[in-house]
């Protein structure tokens, strides 16, 4: 059984750093070799996942840690999808997007591991 979304198209801006808001009450955080780790993909990939924030208020959604990196890169603009979300639903969907994660196939990753080496 298929279900159809209909939803409108997500549009990506380059947005100063500066016009973000992060969200003070955002619970996610990560450890300084994480966030080390995340400024080197960033550096040798891009910034290819965009920041998520409220369209009403600039207040990210999704993209803390992301945010943090390019600041720490020196960037001057981030790639931003905004949302029409109210408050509490921007909150949910960071819990959303921080907490639903899946597990690895252990012999796939050691797999790849092994090709990319």
């Amino acid at each position: 059984m298929s279900v159809a979304l209909s939803a409108p198209a997500l549009v990506i801006e380059q947005v100063p750093i500066d016009l973000l808001r992060p969200d003070p009450v955002n619970p996610r955080r990560i450890s300084d070799e994480e966030l080390d780790s995340l400024e080197r993909s960033i550096r040798q990939f891009g910034f290819v996942q965009p920041v998520l924030a409220r369209k009403e208020d600039s207040t990210v959604i999704g993209g803390h840690q992301r945010l943090v990196a390019a600041r720490r890169l020196g960037l001057a603009t981030v790639p931003v999808t905004y949302l029409d979300l109210s408050v509490e639903q921007a909150r949910l969907l960071n819990l959303a997007l921080n907490k639903i994660s899946g597990s690895w196939d252990e012999p796939l990753l050691a797999r790849l591991l092994a090709d990319l080496q």
